[in-house]
């Protein structure tokens, strides 16, 4: 026992910087003909493998792509296009249901696929919970339906599609799939169909500025009442009366579209020998749903 401890105290560590060299790393330890062997069967492989993708692409179209949330997601008549022209065969196919406790579920498909004498193992899976299956927007409302709701088929075979590209890809060598490399084969993102999921952080957002838009309709509202009444008082009621029949309204309090209000306040200066700012004149590029979306906004130089 006393020579172990001996040994332990007496054991010299040796830093890092004693070191004169880094380590050899193993392959520059074989012959030279050796590493230069291997490294040209590594440059062969990777111009193999930049062929197989290449190929594999090219027999793909526009309808066999989407865009997930800018990610290439290859559809299942992508993958056995795929398959078709390589000759893969996948086999021993089985699916399983994992029910959940809150009524949610997943499916998980297994098979093998086979290339020649090479076979491997894969799986595939999509759940009910995922936002492409239970989410829905009825306008910025995110409504989430309940897992009775959810197309059980569109998960059953969302997961086997997700099966064929896990097998087919992963056989071939191609799993990291880029726009680019589409584009190399006349495929562009722009061509495809899109699916787009909105965050949480994008939902909160959206509700956000709704809030906002809200609280200015309100303070705009207010405003425009406040400086009708002071028109009332200044003109009198019979000719502030008389603009809001121009425009089609009863009086103040029955105009509920900001760019009449915005008109009729211009009407009501004009009428009172006040002159319009710059920020007061109406123009043709205030029309229609660009100018309700804006205006709001300029309220605060206007009223």
């Amino acid at each position: 026992m006393e020579e172990k401890e001996k040994d332990v105290i007496e054991a010299k560590i040796v830093k890092h910087e004693d070191h004169e060299g880094e380590e050899i790393p193993a392959i520059l330890k074989l012959g030279d003909d050796e590493v230069i062997k291997a490294v040209r069967r590594a440059e062969a492989r990777l111009e193999v493998a930049k062929k197989i993708k290449e190929i594999s692409l090219s027999v793909t179209r526009k309808e066999h792509w989407s865009d997930h949330n800018g990610t290439p997601y290859l559809e299942a008549a992508g993958c056995e296009a795929i398959a078709f022209l390589w000759g893969i065969r996948w086999s021993d196919l089985k699916y399983e249901k994992v029910q959940f406790q809150d009524g949610h579920y997943m499916y998980k498909y297994y098979g093998k696929f086979t290339l020649g004498n090479i076979t491997i193992e894969a799986i595939g899976s999509r759940s009910s919970r995922d936002d492409f299956f239970r989410v829905r927007y009825k306008g910025d409302q995110r409504i989430e339906l309940p897992p009775d709701q959810v197309d059980e088929g569109d998960v059953w075979k969302a997961a086997y599609t997700n099966l064929l590209q896990n097998g087919i890809k992963r056989i071939l060598g191609i799993r990291s799939i880029t726009w680019d490399d589409l584009e190399k084969v006349g495929i562009k993102r722009e061509n495809v169909s899109k699916v787009a999921y909105k965050s949480r952080k994008k939902e909160e957002e959206v509700k956000r500025r709704g809030r906002k838009k809200q609280e200015e309709k309100e303070d705009w509202k207010a405003k425009f009442l406040e400086h009708v009444d002071e028109f009332r008082k200044k003109l009198g009621d019979d000719t502030v009366d008389l603009v809001f029949e121009k425009f089609g309204y009863e009086d103040e309090k029955s105009v509920n579209n900001f760019n009449d209000a915005k008109k009729i306040y211009i009407a009501l200066k004009a009428s009172s020998g006040e002159s319009e700012s710059p920020e007061e004149s109406v123009s043709s590029k205030e029309e229609g749903q660009e100018e309700q979306d804006t205006g709001l906004e300029q309220q605060s130089k206007l009223l």
